[in-house]
């Protein structure tokens, strides 16, 4: 196939004919128009910008000030006519526009405004100005090595819910478990009866800070048992933490290892376990956190 354009699709034995050079000399030559165009447009930029709001001195402690326009914080548009300030003599000061457009010199930084030109003033003349650009192109951060707030939301914790106890729970017997109730509620998933029900599917992690004690008189009243987790009737794994206290009195601080996985249909309590000991009780502030975990 002979080849006439640069549209055309080369394949092997195809033949350049002289119409697809004219075609690719066309094509760079309207890229350099282009360019040029572009150059162009930028150069008329950089000169409006750099002419834009300039102080230059007059002679004395007379400065001009060019005009221009600009945006308020209120998104008017306000156009600037050029005029001339008298700085302070035998100071620094500084020459800005307020909000309202005008043209102020003053010998504090302003806290609001569009600042232009800093000039340092002998007793009788303008030793040096400083114009601020209008504004500043800066290198862009590179947010490779950082991660999105979605992401790092979706690789967190999320508590859950808070079940906490504010009255006391009489254990009923021994060697049975029993299902801790809770009477103040935060979050979404735990009822008064102890029953966590997941408000969404996924891996769960449950905290627990239990304590036990008995109202035994004996002076050394021994006490031992054990909380652990139970899914849908089931206890998962091992118990999440035994203990024993010669003095009746026991903490259990405890988590599942791993995480669980739940579904909505699915229902988690945190039971006690007792295997020694008489009128025992959960007491109060005892509290159970359920995390959903990534």
């Amino acid at each position: 196939m002979d080849l006439t354009s640069i549209t055309q699709t080369a394949q092997d034995n195809d033949r350049l004919m002289p119409a697809w050079s004219n075609s690719v000399k066309d094509k760079f030559t309207a890229i350099e128009q282009e360019i040029a165009f572009a150059q162009q447009q930028l150069a008329d930029l950089k000169a409006q910008l750099s002419q834009a709001f300039q102080v230059t001195p007059t002679g004395g402690l007379t400065v001009s000030v060019a005009g221009g326009s600009f945006k308020t914080t209120g998104a008017s548009v306000i156009v600037v006519s050029p005029t001339t300030l008298t700085v302070p003599a035998s100071a620094t000061s500084y020459v800005y526009i307020n909000d309202s457009g005008q043209v102020l010199v003053s010998t504090t930084r302003p806290a609001v405004g569009l600042e232009l030109a800093k000039v340092v003033a002998t007793g009788v003349g303008i030793s040096s100005i400083q114009n601020f650009p209008l504004f500043e192109v800066k290198q862009a951060i590179n947010l490779s090595g950082y991660a999105t707030i979605a992401y790092a939301d979706s690789r967190s914790w999320q508590q859950i819910a808070v079940a906490k106890k504010t009255a006391v729970y009489n254990i009923p017997g021994r060697d049975v478990y029993y299902t801790i109730p809770f009477e103040s509620l935060q979050g979404s998933g735990f009822n008064t009866g102890g029953v966590f029900t997941p408000p969404q599917g996924g891996k769960y992690k449950f905290q627990c800070q239990i304590r036990v004690d008995t109202l035994a008189t004996a002076s050394t009243p021994e006490m031992s048992g054990k909380i652990s987790l139970f899914v849908d009737g089931q206890e998962i794994g091992t118990a999440l933490q035994q203990g024993y206290s010669a003095f009746g009195d026991l903490v259990f601080n405890a988590e599942n290892a791993e995480p669980i996985i739940l579904t909505t249909a699915q229902q988690a309590t945190i039971k006690v376990y007792l295997t020694s000991g008489t009128q025992c009780r959960v007491r109060e502030n005892s509290t159970v956190v359920a995390w959903r975990v990534p």
